[in-house]
């Protein structure tokens, strides 16, 4: 059954500045390179979204109860679940794979110049390699399941006449 009900002002809010934040990591990501500057803010960008994520996460284990009922039923509600869930994990495992691949390379991960996270591990450029593909893999996964959760939400719009998409938004 379809409810108008809205999510918790704090879920909403967490939402919007992981959505802002992760795709501002991503486009830095498909920008940067070497010599123009942008992987410092790239890094400094996705350590926020590692903090926020996991603030997101605990805000929402603990407003389970207030989340509004799924208008899907069956095998879609298994896909949704299932992208919401590799989207809240990817907040968490896109940093921590990126601060490894710089730790790696034998660079620091720096928060906007203010202080520096701890080394996860010594510079090894072999795994270096690795990781980095892994990133850009994760981050690939990211981007399809990103456009996959927007036309979901715009198929129940326009589709099933569902409006869930004003249930997230802050307006």
């Amino acid at each position: 059954m379809y409810t108008k009900q809205k999510y918790p002002k704090s879920m909403i809010f967490y939402h919007s500045l992981l959505a802002v934040l992760m795709i501002a990591t991503l486009v830095l990501g498909w920008v940067m390179d070497r010599e123009n500057g942008l992987m410092f803010f790239h890094k400094s960008v996705g350590v926020l979204v590692l903090v926020f994520g996991v603030l997101r996460i605990i805000n929402r284990m603990r407003n389970m109860s207030n989340i509004p009922p799924s208008v899907n039923h069956g095998t879609l509600h298994l896909v949704e679940k299932s992208v919401h869930g590799i989207l809240m994990l990817m907040m968490l495992v896109l940093p921590i794979v990126g601060w490894l691949v710089s730790n790696a390379k034998g660079y620091p991960v720096s928060v906007f110049g203010l202080f520096d996270l701890p080394n996860l591990m010594g510079k090894n450029e072999a795994l270096s390699e690795t990781l980095g593909e892994m990133h850009e893999v994760g981050a690939n996964v990211f981007f399809f399941l990103l456009i996959f959760h927007v036309v979901g939400a715009v198929y129940h719009k326009l589709k099933t006449k569902e409006d869930v998409i004003s249930r997230i938004l802050p307006w």
